[in-house]
């Protein structure tokens, strides 16, 4: 019983970890797959945004699934973080070719809402979803696939926060 309580012990306290964001870009279907997981705050969120947007794999990507289902929004993202990051992206826009994005849900639904609506004001068409398959077939691409690669960047960033 003693050896239940410590396994318990250690998954709250990996539950609780600050973890980060991760993402692959897949060429042959110019889709980027993001994944959120754990608690993610604004710095890490900003650091991922100049480092998508730099990347010159990231450029001719057309579509993004963004993956917030392992994690929560920290408290550092708020309205104004919100906008800011629709602020980068549309300082990028010329140069970028993304046209869709899929967004799934963990429990942050007014954030994620709010993150919609500012995305369709640079011309991005965005929806937030409440499952991985839906999301998919939007995009047009095979839910197996796309929840295979969010499972090993899961495990990415789970082995390497």
């Amino acid at each position: 019983m003693g050896s239940d309580k410590t396994v318990q012990t250690r998954y709250n306290i990996q539950k609780n970890k600050l973890m980060g964001i991760d993402y692959l870009c897949k060429p042959n279907l110019k889709l980027a797959i993001v994944v959120w997981d754990g608690s993610v705050n604004w710095n890490y969120w900003q650091e991922h945004l100049h480092r998508i947007f730099s990347d010159p794999a990231y450029a001719p990507m057309q579509m993004q699934i963004t993956d917030l289902r392992f994690s929560s929004i920290g408290p550092t993202i708020a309205d104004d973080e919100i906008h800011a990051m629709r602020d980068l992206l549309a300082d990028q826009r010329e140069r970028l070719s993304l046209k869709k994005i899929a967004i799934v849900a963990g429990d942050e639904w007014r954030k994620l809402k709010l993150a919609e609506f500012v995305l369709q004001t640079i011309s991005v068409n965005s929806i937030v979803f409440n499952d991985l398959s839906t999301a998919c077939v939007w995009l047009g691409v095979n839910v197996v696939e796309v929840g295979q690669d969010i499972k090993q960047l899961r495990i990415k960033l789970r082995q390497n926060p």
